[in-house]
């Protein structure tokens, strides 16, 4: 007799098959103990299809929504261009001594690897490691008020048109070899894309690239 398992992956909606032979049971079969082997073999089989639906690798990629704190670390929901979201579980306990943990904010583009699996409808990834994190960037235009050096650049206090003053600070670690690090005029015109937060009432832009 051909026992065959059909099995739909509970991740990935894939269908594997398993084929167990067994021959009928005769009455010495029995006394001799045989039967308690088919059980074996029937949970055998069982083991397999249960290892068989580990929870797939993959990177993705994407977009910060949301973050919730939590014991061992954070949670972040994260929408894929394709817009998939995932609720990705970030801990240090998960990532490992190589998996690059480090802080996500709201409007970051990341890229994590981990665990993909499925909960109530919803897609869960476990994170193992944070391949890239992108700051999310803001523009802003005004003129150069002042100028105050610093030990890797400089700050300058910058006037948009609406009014609103902001510190900018420039330096060549931040804005790398791409950003266009060169030092601006008093009265310049400039366009900066940058990381904006506030300190009290005073506005703060670190600056990543001079356009």
């Amino acid at each position: 007799m051909v026992i065959t398992f059909a099995v739909i992956e509970k991740y990935t909606g894939s269908v594997s098959y398993f084929e167990v032979i067994l021959k009928p049971l005769t009455q010495s079969d029995c006394h001799m103990g045989k039967l308690g082997s088919y059980a074996v073999v029937i949970a055998g089989v069982l083991i397999v299809v249960s290892c068989s639906g580990s929870k797939r690798i993959k990177d993705i990629t994407g977009e910060v929504l949301s973050i919730e704190n939590g014991k061992d670390g954070y949670t972040a929901s994260i929408k894929t261009e394709e817009s998939a979201v995932y609720k990705a579980l970030v801990s240090r306990p998960n990532l490992g001594a190589d998996g690059n943990y480090g802080s996500m904010e709201v409007g970051n583009t990341v890229t994590v690897k981990g665990n993909v699996w499925e909960m109530e409808g919803v897609k869960q990834l476990t994170v193992r490691e944070i391949v890239k994190v992108s700051p999310s960037l803001s523009s802003i235009t005004g003129t150069v008020r002042s100028i105050e050096n610093g030990t890797d650049g400089y700050t300058a206090l910058l006037k948009t048109e609406k009014g609103e003053t902001y510190k900018a600070l420039f330096s060549i670690p931040n804005m790398g070899m791409n950003g266009n690090y060169r030092r601006v005029e008093v009265g310049e015109k400039v366009v900066l894309l940058g990381e904006i937060w506030n300190m009290g009432d005073e506005k703060n832009i670190l600056v990543r690239i001079l356009e």
